[in-house]
């Protein structure tokens, strides 16, 4: 069986894309679709986290309750000045290069939203 590594990039321009990748997320862990479901917030998808919106938090919180690892980029959110709202949610924040290759070196398929 696979891995995933589903990276959530979009933000508010694209908060469709991103809720698709969150539900496919949701999705693949319930109907253990693969041997492992990660999720990656990076870039303008951090700002939807920290911004509360409604429709993101309920899908976060769908993902937190199935035990989805979600990691998020501490560079962004230390530039963006959301780091604090990122952990106040729970999300895990690392450089996510080193481990977007890690994961990669070790199966994941990578899936961009």
């Amino acid at each position: 069986m696979s891995k995933v590594l589903i990276i959530i990039s979009s933000g508010e321009e694209s908060k469709d894309k991103a809720l698709t990748g969150m539900i496919f997320a949701k999705n693949a862990k319930r109907r253990n679709l693969f041997e492992d479901v990660r999720l990656m917030f990076f870039g303008p998808s951090e700002g939807l986290i920290a911004s509360g919106e409604k429709e993101i938090m309920s899908a976060y919180k769908d993902l937190v309750e199935l035990n989805v690892v979600a990691t998020g980029c501490i560079a962004i959110a230390q530039s963006k000045n959301i780091e604090a709202s990122l952990k106040e949610v729970g999300l895990e924040l690392e450089p996510v290069g080193p481990t977007i290759a890690t994961l990669i070196g070790d199966g994941y398929v990578p899936m961009v939203f």
